[in-house]
């Protein structure tokens, strides 16, 4: 082979070489990088939002209902919470027996046997000349009917009054502590009454009797056992019992020892000792729930809201310095079953703003209002309501 042929035969044996090697059966590789990191144990936890009601030693926990919403039965105790209001209007009254000294610190008021009912601690004591001179008072611990001296939180008398003058137990209040003992922060506090029916207002005390012999129907008279302890007035509602229940309604008035009752005509046939009950009402008279003036006073810890420790603010009402509110047109059955959202003093206990932080409580007085008048036809009457409070997620 001559010298040029040998020179191309080499060459074609290189070329033969790199293309076994680029077909993909040669022995060159190339390096592929990789890395990797976990983050393990993921989860997602609800954070909690629970309230919880404070009077005196009791507390309730909404918690406490499996819905978180420890409601109850309307018009009943069975949730765990504190009955805050159960009173007989009017409250206790008086006329001073020392006089008070104008500037003079006043820690006692010395009075006559106190009348119409007890007094209870945190309530409103107003002494008043008669004329245009009045100052308020708070009651530090509870005086019976019949007292002499009631005990009060420690303040100069504004004025000089008399032996004489009157001391009046303007207004109950009762203390509330609502605390958030969840871990979520709350926007705000809300009220409401209680579902159904708002403030209910009702007899205060129901009478019964059974009655004697069997009652056909369109019976107009209706015959009882034992004669009545007590009178019924004309157009009372009178209520039968089961098994055939109806009403009716009498027809004139019923003195005390009667055995008869005249009603208007019976629907249906009534057995011997069949119940029948009423509650005596009067005319004239204003229903409770409309012309009982409330209000909800924010407090510190100590529940101070007088000229001694103010009150951080009125959350329902009308403010007023130191007192926290004065009593106005907000009365019971103004409330309603719908949410209001109470005017929280910023800061307020600790808390951030107008929130109910997470672990912190705020704390109130609330207070109803005597009426300054109530007339016969106010007798026997009660109202009747449930006050609900709920928090949301700040």
């Amino acid at each position: 082979m001559s010298r040029t042929n040998l020179k191309r035969y080499l060459m074609l044996l290189a070329v033969i070489g790199l293309v076994a090697i680029a077909s993909g059966g040669g022995s060159g590789t190339f390096a592929s990088f990789n890395a990797e990191v976990a983050n393990n144990a993921n989860t997602f936890t609800s954070g909690t939002l629970y309230l919880h009601d404070t009077n005196g030693s009791t507390t309730c926990a909404s918690e406490s209902a499996t819905s978180n919403s420890n409601l109850g039965t309307p018009f009943t105790a069975n949730n765990g919470c504190a009955v805050l209001f159960n009173t007989t209007l009017p409250t206790g009254h008086s006329t001073l027996s020392t006089a008070l000294v104008n500037a003079t610190p006043v820690s006692t008021l010395a009075v006559a046997a106190i009348v119409g009912g007890g007094i209870q601690a945190g309530d409103e004591i107003v002494v008043s000349d008669g004329g245009s001179n009045t100052q308020k008072f708070f009651a530090t611990a509870a005086a019976s009917t019949g007292a002499t001296s009631i005990t009060v939180s420690t303040q100069n008398a504004n004025f000089s009054y008399a032996i004489g003058a009157t001391v009046t137990d303007d207004a109950r209040f009762v203390r509330l502590q609502l605390t958030n003992a969840g871990s979520l922060d709350a926007s705000g506090i809300k009220f409401s009454l209680g579902n159904p029916g708002g403030c209910v207002d009702s007899a205060a005390t129901t009478t019964t009797a059974n009655l004697s012999g069997s009652h056909p129907i369109g019976s107009t008279v209706l015959t009882v056992a034992s004669p009545l302890t007590n009178g019924i007035p004309n157009g009372t509602v009178i209520t039968i019992a089961a098994p055939s229940s109806e009403t009716v309604t009498t027809t004139a008035a019923v003195n005390p020892g009667a055995t008869t009752i005249p009603v208007t005509a019976t629907l249906n046939l009534h057995a011997t000792t069949t119940q029948i009950s009423w509650g005596v009402s009067f005319t004239g008279g204003t229903a409770l729930c409309g012309s009982l003036p409330i209000v909800v006073v924010e407090t510190g810890s100590g529940y101070g809201h007088d000229a001694g420790a103010a009150a951080l603010g009125c959350a329902y009402g009308t403010f007023v310095a130191n007192f926290g509110c004065s009593f106005g047109a907000n009365k019971i059955s103004t409330i309603g079953i719908s949410q209001t959202a109470l005017t929280l003093a910023s800061g307020g206990s600790g808390n951030t703003g107008t929130q109910l932080n997470s672990s912190l409580s705020r704390y109130f007085v609330i207070g109803v209002q005597n009426p300054a008048a109530l007339t016969n036809g106010s007798q026997n009457e009660q109202a009747k309501f449930d006050l609900v409070w709920h928090i949301d997620q700040a």
